[in-house]
């Protein structure tokens, strides 16, 4: 791991565009964990605020997104931090968030919750996005009124299968979905809902990439997943429904008590033999 100094931090912000992650060209040093190329960069920060750059196959701890310099999307840094906050304060589990500055702009530094930073060295913890565990590729990450995948519904199913704690896990899930209606996130697609693996089960991954979508009149009003069987905003007049997320009758505890709701809508079955592969 490298130490940056604030001058080469500012160069590798300026140069995510012809670097994306923070990776100059033909350097192999660093994990391409993240899926997609976002102008993001992938780097280690202690509890002191410094950065440095993971080399030799070190896991990065955090995810800087600075505020685009083309003007693109205006305070969206500024946005994912006041929606990630609020989701905190809200009593909601969400990664941890901070403001910085760098290259003359604000940056968005995200702790990575798939870390074990209690550990030396640090650890990864193996985590699924929604479309790697139902089978899915990116490709595949919104819902279609032609295609039944993905879905809250099968969220609620692969929680009722392999989560440790489903009651819980079904609710957080229930009310990240009300958050992200609530803050007009129409984004919240399938790769931004995450399960984290633990011996013997899986947990529902806290929020992450909560962005206002509504601020910005050139981006679909269309939710990622539909909320009620709807995919419109304006016609989702039942956000969250609970019967998504309704556990089976077998699960009997105090969360499960909370999620019972009426209503017939059923998660659709599907087969688990594979939903949950490791990768």
């Amino acid at each position: 791991m490298r130490w940056l100094e604030p001058e080469e931090l500012d160069r590798l912000i300026h140069e995510l565009p012809q670097r994306p992650l923070g990776i100059a060209p033909g350097d192999q040093r660093l994990r391409l964990s993240l899926a997609g190329v976002q102008r993001k960069a992938v780097l280690v920060r202690d509890e002191d605020g410094r950065i440095g750059e993971p080399l030799n196959g070190m896991p990065s701890t955090h995810i800087l997104k600075p505020q685009p310099a083309d003007g693109g999307y205006p305070d969206i840094a500024c946005n994912e931090f006041f929606c990630m906050r609020l989701a905190e304060r809200c009593g909601l589990s969400a990664a941890k968030v901070e403001l910085i500055s760098a290259d003359g702009r604000p940056c968005l530094a995200v702790e990575r919750f798939d870390r074990n930073t209690t550990s030396s060295p640090v650890l990864r913890l193996h985590q699924e996005d929604l479309c790697q565990a139902l089978g899915l590729t990116p490709d595949f990450k919104y819902e279609r009124r032609e295609r039944t995948l993905p879905s809250y519904g099968a969220l609620a199913e692969l929680l009722d299968d392999h989560s440790l704690r489903p009651g819980a896990d079904r609710l957080a899930a229930a009310q990240a979905a009300l958050f992200n209606f609530l803050v007009a996130n129409a984004d919240a697609h399938a790769k931004n809902i995450s399960l984290l693996h633990e011996p013997g089960g899986v947990r529902i991954a806290p929020l992450y990439d909560v962005v206002c979508t509504g601020a910005y009149t050139d981006l679909s009003t269309e939710l990622a997943l539909s909320i009620g069987n709807e995919l419109g905003v304006a016609t989702s007049g039942r956000p969250a429904r609970a019967d998504r997320f309704r556990p089976k009758p077998s699960a009997g505890n105090a969360v499960t008590a909370r999620m019972h709701c009426h209503g017939s809508m059923r998660p659709r079955r599907r087969s688990p033999a594979h939903a949950l592969r490791d990768r």
